[in-house]
């Protein structure tokens, strides 16, 4: 893999044991719960979201209606797209998923994590604004790939070329045997 070798030794092999009635009957029970409650959670997000969309074209405060409904609100920092960090790209924070595509004064998609088919949260996030600011780090990563291209590009070009010179000379190449 990316990060090296694995080596794993099979121990033992235990053969599947079908669930008794009892046990099947708990996990059962413990999924449906945990459906019912995405489907509620996910219900009441929405109606929120809309609730908060509405209000705000009344000319209300996201904060003010936030409050009437009984929730917090956080000030998120700046916020960027995926980073990298030595070599390796880490994912968007959820809050730039959920606002990336939102046009500032306005309340973004509710973005459920980690997925909409399995959501164990509901991020409903406020655009105030938007800044285009410089970044250091993302202008060294980018020349970086930007080299990189280069210099393969110029090798496939050194190859092609030596490929042509072999052609015109038409030289033979000698295997042993």
């Amino acid at each position: 893999t990316s990060d090296g070798w694995f080596v794993g030794r099979l121990e033992e092999i235990v053969k599947s044991v079908p669930l008794t009635y009892e046990e099947a009957k708990v996990q059962v029970t413990v999924d449906l719960k945990k459906k019912l409650a995405r489907e509620l959670m996910t219900k009441k997000a929405t109606e929120l979201q809309e609730k908060l969309a509405a209000a705000m074209k009344e000319g209300k405060s996201f904060e003010e209606i936030a409050k009437e409904e009984g929730h917090t609100v956080s000030t998120l920092p700046d916020l960027k797209g995926g980073q990298s960090f030595q070599g390796r790209q880490f994912p968007a924070p959820p809050a730039f998923e959920a606002a990336q595509y939102t046009t500032p004064d306005e309340v973004a998609p509710v973005k459920f994590t980690p997925s909409d088919e399995t959501p164990d949260r509901a991020l409903i996030v406020f655009v105030e604004k938007r800044e285009i600011t410089k970044d250091d780090e993302y202008n060294t990563g980018l020349e970086s790939a930007f080299k990189g291209q280069s210099n393969i590009t110029r090798y496939v070009a050194f190859q092609n070329w030596l490929y042509d010179q072999y052609n015109a000379n038409d030289v033979k190449l000698f295997r042993s045997e």
